[in-house]
């Protein structure tokens, strides 16, 4: 049986621009909207994937931090790991699965890919990104991109998790 992985992005997924104007600091837990942090649970809890944290957060706070955070504010399931935040170069060799990662976050998803042991034979894999540049085109099969406008979707939950159970992409191209 494959193993389920998410990628998961923080910003323009579990949150969205109106939030982030109307955000006030300190208050870091209401950067994330809780019916999008449910969509995330649901996601989850219907494919048991494992989580891979790929946001930029990663780079501001220990994970340990981050994790005691993210169930503070919701998340019903534990972070597996985080992507290396490090630079990777896109042309590295040690990136052969698959081939002609791009982008920069493409590159350490693929990293992170190769670190643990993962390919094509033994995942089904999900980005939810609203970095579509940041991907790369050759992970765009596996990609649910959002919008910093909108955010996760019920719908773009719906096609992670068909993602995540091995099925294709249906919606490629559309943005709710």
């Amino acid at each position: 049986m494959k193993q389920p992985i998410l990628f998961l992005d923080i910003d323009g997924v579990l949150n969205t621009e109106t939030m982030l104007k109307e955000w006030r600091f300190p208050r870091y837990e209401d950067l994330l909207e809780p019916s999008r942090v449910a969509l995330a649970n649901d996601i989850v809890a219907q494919t048991r994937s494992k989580v891979v944290l790929s946001s930029s957060w990663r780079k501001f706070a220990s994970f340990s931090s981050l994790q005691e955070f993210f169930r503070s504010v919701g998340f019903a399931f534990d972070l597996d790991s985080s992507t290396p935040t490090t630079p990777v170069p896109s042309q590295s060799p040690c990136l052969s699965w698959p081939k002609g990662f791009q982008g920069h976050r493409g590159s350490q998803i693929g990293l992170w890919l190769k670190e643990n042991g993962y390919s094509q034979e033994n995942c089904h894999l999900c980005i939810l990104d609203d970095d579509w540049e940041g991907i790369g085109p050759s992970l765009f099969p596996v990609l649910v991109g959002t919008t910093i406008r909108d955010g996760l979707t019920p719908a773009l939950a719906e096609e992670a998790v068909r993602l995540l159970q091995g099925e294709t992409w249906r919606m490629a191209g559309v943005v709710s």
